[in-house]
């Protein structure tokens, strides 16, 4: 698309099959000149038909923005958002994809808009089939956001871009009629004058009762959703740097910040030790409304990582040893059925030893690598352990392209690069090697829940990972998934005592601090599988791109 500004952007999240959508997006760029359009396609079949075809698709004030997966209707709506201001937008003009879009509909928006800052259309009532049940829950949603307008989650609209900037329309997480509801409210406490506009539909499709039950249990979900956070205003984002980076992984700039920093000090080596307690310090991270990868963008990551993961001195951890050859020995047990016989094995980040000890009395022939000159200097000389001191990246030209397994234990959301090393761990193992890892997994229900007060959303921390973003990142690196569960881990009962120490709030951490004293807690042992943390077992299948 030319980067020229122009006083109208439409907007369409496609949801219809091709052929229509196609259609009707050619006849709005033929509509007017100075109207450009984006399209943000979450079926990766349609996005490859709308590229394909010539007729309409290969225009100058076209855009599609094609995402891997479905990441919600609401995650659309902000990125047309923020590709408007990235361009100087006037106008946005956002339309429905999943129902029938085209001229006349932007044609009424427009004649509607006026000095409003907003305008919001209305489809008329009712229309037969099951649109009673989009009638009860745009009832609910006016009462709840407090909205005058006829249809307040109606996609249709017109914004005035300069006007939302600070509205925090951005950092809304919501999705579906919930997104539009609570943009419309945030719209509101802003002040902007809103208007509503009538604008035509087509004739709703035949309903069955399957189609109508699954509508009102969508709407009943929308309806249980709206209280949640109806009356507060969202979180409004610090802006990044001019300089504002790309995403890491599919190198979209559509970023939005997820969480944003909360400091008490700057971090040191303490910050970056296994059994680190520093969990007041929050990272600032960001969100790719394309790939749905979260991380923490350069600019906001501590300086001076190297020397930081060099310096590391971890007691606590070979205090608490013991839970972790508990750990690793029962890691190995299930583990078994993929690895087949015992052969070269490599760990990436090996910290003190333990799991290539665990490895090591089954038979493997064991090699780690490991920042810390403390840690790594304790498995070379108390276990006999060869481990190399320093980064990933310079020690890995050393050894061998051979091994049958490579292993990672909660090191892929540290580095800096994770196709950079997962890439490294491709070219060490051979044709058809394993390669087995655990790291976070943000969609778990206890993120979800605890948000920022998530303990391990810490500065150490530079990648947040889903199922889906870890496996977009497999692919790239020439690996299969071949199995994945819950990562679970033992750690003794005084440990996950003083965690929840640091972690809870100082009016009842203190009771959790005097039971991490009681010698009898240092030798009980609780299994952890809460679930935000998986277990990969991957299968090489070819180099890495």
């Amino acid at each position: 698309m030319t980067q020229a500004v122009s006083n109208v952007l439409l907007f369409v999240a496609s949801a219809c099959p091709v052929a229509d959508v196609a259609a009707r997006c050619a006849a709005l760029l033929a509509e007017d000149e100075s109207w450009h359009l984006l399209i943000v396609d979450d079926r990766a079949d349609d996005a490859a038909a709308l590229h394909q075809d010539g007729s309409a698709f290969h225009h100058p004030r076209l855009t599609i923005v094609r995402r891997p997966r479905a990441i919600g209707q609401g995650s659309a709506h902000r990125l047309a958002l923020l590709h408007a201001m990235r361009f100087g937008y006037r106008i946005l003009v956002t339309l429905d994809g999943g129902t029938a879009f085209g001229v006349d509909q932007v044609r009424a928006l427009l004649a509607a808009a006026g000095e409003a800052d907003v305008v919001v259309g209305s489809r008329p009532p009712g229309g037969g089939g099951s649109a009673w049940v989009d009638d009860a829950v745009d009832w609910v949603g006016r009462k709840l956001v407090r909205a005058t307008v006829d249809d307040c989650m109606s996609p249709f609209r017109v914004y005035r871009v300069d006007r939302l900037r600070g509205a925090g329309i951005e950092a809304i997480r919501s999705d579906g009629r919930v997104f539009h509801a609570r943009s419309l409210r945030a719209v509101l406490d802003r002040r902007l004058t809103v208007r509503n506009a009538a604008i035509p539909a087509d004739a709703p499709p035949a309903s069955t009762f399957g189609s109508t039950c699954r509508k009102i249990g969508s709407a009943l979900a929308d309806i249980l959703r709206l209280p949640i956070g109806a009356f507060r205003r969202p979180h409004m984002p610090g802006l990044p740097p001019a300089e504002a980076e790309r995403c890491p992984f599919c190198d979209s700039p559509y970023l939005v910040e997820r969480w944003a920093a909360r400091r008490s000090g700057r971090p040191n080596a303490e910050a970056f030790r296994c059994t680190s307690m520093e969990h007041d310090n929050k990272p600032r991270v960001e969100q790719c409304l394309v790939c749905d990868l979260m991380f923490v963008p350069s600019w906001a990551r501590p300086q001076g990582l190297d020397a930081l993961y060099g310096d590391v001195v971890d007691h606590a951890y070979l205090k608490y040893a013991d839970a972790r050859r508990k750990t690793f020995s029962r890691l190995m047990d299930r583990l078994g059925p993929h690895l087949g016989k015992p052969g070269g094995a490599l760990e990436i980040g090996s910290y003190c030893g333990l799991f290539l000890e665990a490895a090591r009395s089954r038979g493997w022939t064991t090699t780690g690598i490991e920042p810390s000159r403390w840690a790594s200097g304790y498995a070379r000389d108390s276990l006999g352990l060869d481990v190399r001191t320093g980064m990933t990246e310079a020690v890995a030209p050393e050894l061998g392209r051979d091994y049958d397994m490579v292993a990672m234990w909660d090191v892929l959301e540290h580095v800096s690069d994770p196709n950079q090393i997962l890439a490294i761990a491709n070219g060490k193992l051979r044709d058809g090697g394993i390669l087995c890892l655990s790291t976070v997994d943000l969609s778990n229900w206890f993120p979800r829940i605890t948000g920022q007060n998530w303990p391990w959303l810490m500065d150490m921390h530079l990648y947040y990972f889903t199922p889906t973003t870890f496996a977009n990142y497999a692919a790239k690196a020439g690996f299969e998934i071949v199995h994945s569960e819950t990562f679970s881990y033992y750690v003794s009962a005084s440990y996950f005592a003083e965690k929840l120490s640091a972690v809870l709030p100082s009016a009842i951490g203190w009771l959790f601090d005097l039971l991490a004293r009681l010698p009898l807690l240092a030798r009980l042992y609780v299994l952890i599988a809460i679930g935000d943390s998986r277990l990969y077992v991957l299968r090489k299948r070819r180099a890495a791109n």
